[in-house]
């Protein structure tokens, strides 16, 4: 399979209870997941 420079995802968000910003990526192509985590505390 060649390799792709950009991959279709679907978005999934939350906020966790403790202050941390989830991002998924879910792939339009296959069964791969991604996470992504961002602190959105001050």
């Amino acid at each position: 399979m060649p390799s792709r420079p950009f991959v279709p995802v679907r978005f999934q968000s939350r906020v966790t209870e403790l202050g941390m910003f989830e991002l998924w990526c879910h792939s339009s192509q296959s069964d791969r997941n991604w996470k992504l985590e961002f602190n959105a505390r001050s």
